[in-house]
């Protein structure tokens, strides 16, 4: 187990892929968002906060 501020990480290899493959899907669910709505602005908020939000996750979990 690994111990952080106020809740503690399995460190274990499938919840390891599990969230590897959901930031998959977050990164392929947002480069959609981008790509068809490239003339619709209104996807663009939604996709820069799932961007934003999978780069804070990765962050926080290497510091």
């Amino acid at each position: 187990m690994h111990i952080t501020h106020d809740r503690y990480i399995p460190r274990s290899q499938p919840e390891r892929y599990a969230s590897q493959v959901l930031a998959g899907l977050f990164l392929v669910l947002a480069a959609a968002l981008l790509l068809t709505g490239i003339g619709t602005l209104s996807t663009l908020p939604i996709a820069l906060s799932l961007l934003s939000w999978r780069a804070a996750v990765v962050l926080r979990r290497h510091t």
